[in-house]
């Protein structure tokens, strides 16, 4: 039986982890009582749990956006104790799907990553209508892997029925359309065949002032939220994310606001702010410098699917596409197609391709067929994937130069 948290149950969730252990993943917010009770009480957080003997054996966290109809499966935490995990969270996600229809009839898709997840729990949501929809390539997980990814359900098909179809895509995210058309069964997209903006169109762009970064956490997301309530143009969309670093000019008239975290070496890019008109790209490339100063591995953006010139400057500065996500932003009475981009400062390291599910490989086949540009550069170099011979995922792929 699934019921709402309380606060009144927080010491419990916080016994459950501490006197039985996570499943499959530690948390550092389930040993402090100050951080967990913030973060239910984050007015987006809405927490089930299910009990057993009066006992907490199961916990679901989640964060929701009514408004815009999506919610992200963020943590699940289970007594290690119980007799049959695999049969349990597979009941479990079943009551928590049905839960949320029921609760939230505006909710139109729930989705979740192994950055928050466990892989081996992203693999349950599998056998439960979600479906893998894109890669983080050199990203690390909670499970420290470099190879993480995105799982989306569908809550409702009306969802799917309100995309936006009147859109042309960018060439280089044709193929991660593909993989998402198969997996959701969508109709076909047409790509624009020369992306590249004529020159009579392109804006006349100032030189890129100095840009610096500033890490202050409540500074930068008060910033952001006085944007965003004066209706300034915010670039960009990133749910559930809210920024803890800008980097600016000494003037504030171009303003790229990310969540950095350092633990893990990622930072995403959630918003923009340009009151000049400054070449994508070169900005790209400063903020590239200032991240990897700061030893940051792994940079992430989305962007609308339709926006083929953003998209553009954008693969232009050296981000590949990983994922597609089809009907992700509700925009009036449609809703629009995403794309995720990626962008990894380091080479990648030899992966155990024997662990990943062999839904996230034709996501990452794509993305190194885009990324290694940025590996042989000037070289007549390409991947091919072969067809396994034998029951290993490494047999899967050779290179031949």
């Amino acid at each position: 039986m699934i019921r709402q948290v309380q606060i009144s149950d927080l010491w419990n969730i916080m016994r459950l982890y501490q006197v039985n252990g996570s499943t499959m993943m530690p948390d550092e917010l389930f040993t402090d009582y100050e951080r967990l009770k913030e973060a239910f009480l984050n007015p987006s957080s809405y927490w089930l749990l299910s009990e057993s003997d009066d006992k907490i054996v199961c916990l679901f966290a989640l964060l929701i956006d009514a408004d815009l109809g999506l919610s992200k499966l963020s943590r699940i935490m289970i007594d290690p104790n119980i007799a049959d995990i695999t049969e349990f969270v597979s009941y479990s996600l079943k009551s928590l799907l049905d839960h949320i229809r029921e609760e939230f009839p505006t909710l139109e898709l729930v989705y979740t990553t192994t950055f928050t997840l466990p892989m081996a729990f992203q693999k349950m949501t599998l056998k439960h209508s979600f479906k893998v929809l894109g890669v983080f390539p050199n990203a690390q997980g909670v499970d420290e892997y470099n190879l993480n990814g995105m799982s989306v359900a569908y809550l409702k098909e009306s969802g799917l029925q309100q995309r936006d179809q009147n859109l042309r895509i960018h060439p280089t995210t044709q193929p991660f359309f593909d993989l998402a058309k198969k997996n959701v069964c969508l109709p076909d997209l047409p790509a624009i065949e020369n992306p590249k903006i004529e020159k009579h169109l392109s804006p006349i762009f100032c030189e890129l002032p100095i840009m610096e970064a500033i890490y202050a956490p409540e500074f930068v997301k008060r910033r952001f939220e006085l944007l965003k309530a004066n209706r300034s143009q915010i670039v960009n969309f990133y749910p559930f994310y809210w920024p803890n670093c800008v980097v600016t000019d000494p003037t504030g008239k171009v303003e790229i606001f990310l969540r950095v975290i350092e633990k893990t070496r990622f930072a995403a890019i959630i918003g923009e702010h340009i009151r000049i008109p400054v070449d994508p790209v070169q900005m790209f490339h400063s903020v590239f410098t200032i991240l990897r100063r700061r030893n940051i591995n792994y940079v992430e953006l989305i962007n609308d699917a339709g926006d083929v010139e953003g998209s553009d400057a954008i693969i232009r500065s050296g981000f590949t596409p990983c994922g597609y996500i089809p009907a992700f932003k509700k925009q009036g009475e449609r809703r629009r197609d995403y794309v995720i981009y990626g962008k990894a400062f380091e080479f990648f390291c030899r992966l155990d391709l024997d662990i990943i599910p062999k839904e996230y490989l034709e996501f990452y086949k794509q993305y190194l067929k885009q990324e290694q540009r940025n590996y042989f550069k000037g070289l007549n170099f390409e991947l091919n994937w072969v067809n396994p011979t034998s029951t290993n995922e490494a047999d899967q792929y050779k290179n031949e130069t």
